[in-house]
């Protein structure tokens, strides 16, 4: 459709980021201009209108009288973070040529891709596993901050599913002549009357006071238990043994956890063979797994938009942008206290810390701080040692390493609600996300694999390696070549999981047990610069690299020997063995040659389990004004560096022109 114009009379749908992503040259116009253009447009022109609204069908109506396209949209099945979330905010929508999903009397395009479209763009396994990362993360229709609190249930017990009277999929589900009286009458029968019913009450009569489509009086004289809480919804659906509902969401997602779905109603995912269909007009249209019914419904007809990079995207990416937000904005009914944060980062935290949605936020010197014990503190690194209520913050995790500390540009920040990752004193959000780490899957894999690739290709420094490469020549001579990275004295990762070590004492302590090695020892920048205190040089080295860039060092290194640095990390990234003398959050999980005295963890994990962990799911990435994958910010520094390149070879290049016509001259 890229090329093709697209016509609407719906505001709303003109403001939504995704169709106008997937319909680049939508626009909008009044209803009586159109009925006045409408026989003299481009027969190939797409008018769009939402679901059956009364004017969708008006508009339906004179689109087919001009032979116009008419394409009917509506929400997606992983439509947004919250309910009542705008519009303009989905993550996925539906498009049909013909009709809807829900209508399941008329042809719709759902319906056809089930009898004819076999698998194509992804494999049974591929979907076994997105099914399975949409279990583990309870991603539903609509998605809410985590609920902290669950349900406890005991003996056998069903759920009932409410609605919204009214809801389109009741209207076309033909479930008009179903009583409340009926359906609990059916289940007693079928379960028997020791069964407890629950009745899962819809957040819209909840919340917004609109009628129920189950009788709740005729439940509450039954002796049904109800749920009015906010639940994640397949944490929810596993604790019962069966599912009941008219056309629900929930029917469908109860499928996909294989638990008895029982459907008053004729839904979409109705007469496949994996519904009990209780409707007297429904009959078996196909037979087809769970996984194949997935696969047409959220693949073949849905389409997705990432609001983290900004573009169309697949399931896959759609649900990074899920998961993030179910991961890293939480709802607090309190004041949000920033404590000693500097004038130039208070714009950057202040937009980072937008996830919080707090009553108020303040920017604050911890000396001047008078506040209530229900204040929700935020200090960076934990300067101020805050032991209540709080949240430290540290610098994120990807960086330019070409620019000066004073210039450095803000990418990402660390929020931990528990401690700071490279803290061992107590338990960090880092340590709880990787301990409660399955497995990646084979997306999540090869997520991490290409996000390590492009964090190296972004260490490249322009700077030649030609120095390094002259320092390999020499390396037939000594037993093995060593790299030692250097801190800064006050590097608060030391003071935290050093065990008592500084940079001398490690030096020494490589040297003793490394006697025939070449060890290089890399100063670092801040300490060569003289803006913090540190060891330029010892004389237990071989070898100070005072211009080398720390890549090209690591490529000629057998081995690599830190203390704490964040370079022991990258170190096991590039391949390389790497021996561990104090306590950073990379030690311990039997992927480092860890010679300290530490506690170790009790589990071992993969290298991409890890990385995975530690830049996907912990750290938070902001970018001029919103919220942002990795791999959008590393594009952004990509490009920076790439132009910064050109520009160094521009004024070369003019340099030596201007050098020729002088010298001509």
């Amino acid at each position: 459709n890229m090329h093709i114009s697209a016509i609407t009379v719906s505001k709303k749908i003109k403001k939504m980021e995704i169709v106008n992503s997937y319909y680049p040259n939508l626009k909008y116009i009044n209803k009586s201009v159109f009925k006045t253009l409408a026989p003299f447009l481009n027969k190939k022109t797409i008018v769009l209108g939402w679901g059956y609204q009364e004017e969708t069908e008006d508009l339906f109506k004179l689109s087919k009288k001009n032979n116009l396209n008419f394409h009917r949209l509506e929400d997606g099945f992983i439509k947004s973070y919250v309910s009542g979330e705008e519009d303009s905010l989905s993550h996925s929508i539906v498009m049909d040529k013909k009709g809807m999903y829900y209508n399941t009397s008329s042809e719709n395009d759902f319906k056809e891709l089930c009898l004819k479209v076999p698998f194509k763009k992804k494999s049974e396994e591929e979907v076994s596993e997105i099914i399975n990362r949409i279990i583990v993360n309870s991603v539903s229709k609509y998605n809410k901050e985590k609920n902290k609190s669950s349900l406890e249930v005991k003996g056998k017990n069903v759920l009932l599913i409410s609605q919204v009277k009214g809801d389109s999929s009741l209207k076309f589900g033909k479930v008009e002549d179903i009583s409340t009286e009926d359906i609990l009458k059916d289940i007693k029968e079928r379960e028997g009357t020791n069964t407890n019913i629950y009745v899962k009450i819809h957040p819209g009569s909840l919340l917004e006071g609109k009628e129920s489509s189950i009788d709740l009086d005729k439940c509450k004289e039954a002796g049904c238990l109800f749920i009015e809480g906010e639940y994640d919804n397949f944490n929810l659906l596993k604790k019962f043994d069966a599912i009941y509902t008219k056309t629900s969401q929930l029917g469908f997602e109860s499928l996909l956890l294989g638990k008895p779905t029982y459907v008053y109603g004729i839904p979409y995912y109705s007469q496949y063979g994996l519904t009990n269909d209780l409707n007297k007009e429904a009959k078996l249209i196909k037979n087809l797994t769970k996984e194949e019914l997935f696969y047409f419904a959220y693949i073949e007809y849905s389409f997705y938009y990432s609001h983290l990079d900004k573009r169309t995207t697949d399931i896959d990416k759609s649900l990074d942008s899920i998961i993030f937000y179910k991961n890293h904005l939480n709802k607090i009914d309190k004041d949000l206290i920033l404590l000693d944060f500097k004038d130039k980062d208070k714009s950057f935290i202040r937009g980072l810390t937008q996830s919080y949605r707090a009553l108020k936020r303040a920017f604050i010197k911890s000396k001047d701080f008078l506040g209530t014990s229900t204040d929700l503190l935020v200090s960076y690194e934990n300067k101020t040692n805050l032991s209540r209520n709080s949240i430290t913050v540290s610098k994120g995790v990807l960086e330019d390493i070409e620019v000066s500390r004073e210039e450095k540009e803000n990418y990402s920040m660390i929020f931990d609600e528990l401690g700071i990752y490279y803290d061992p004193e107590k338990k960090s959000g880092f340590e709880k996300i990787l301990l409660n780490k399955k497995g990646l899957s084979s997306y999540e894999d090869k997520r991490i694999i290409n996000l390590v690739e492009k964090i190296k290709e972004n260490q490249i420094s322009i700077k030649s390696k030609l120095k390094a490469s002259k320092l390999a020549l020499k390396k037939q001579a000594y037993k093995k070549y060593i790299l030692i990275p250097g801190q800064i004295e006050e590097d608060i990762s030391i003071k935290a999981g050093g065990l008592g070590m500084n940079m001398s004492k490690l030096i020494e302590k490589v040297r003793s047990k490394n006697i025939d090695s070449f060890i290089i020892y890399k100063p670092h920048e801040d300490v060569l610069s003289g803006k913090e205190k540190g060891i330029s040089e010892h004389s237990d080295c071989d070898y100070i690299a005072y211009t080398e860039s720390i890549e090209s060092l690591m490529d000629i290194a057998d081995e690599v020997h830190v203390l704490t640095s964040i370079v022991g990390f990258d170190a096991l990234l590039n391949g390389k063995a790497t021996y561990v003398y104090g306590h950073p959050f990379y030690c311990g999980w039997g992927l480092t040659k860890d010679l300290s005295n530490a506690p170790m963890r009790r589990t071992t994990k993969t290298l991409n389990e890890l990385a995975y962990s530690f830049y996907i799911d912990y750290a938070t990435y902001y970018y001029n004004g919103s919220y942002r994958t990795p791999e959008y910010v590393l594009n952004v520094m990509l490009h920076k560096k790439r132009f910064k390149k050109n520009k160094v070879k521009s004024i070369v290049k003019l340099k030596n022109n201007i050098l020729k016509i002088i010298s001509y001259k």
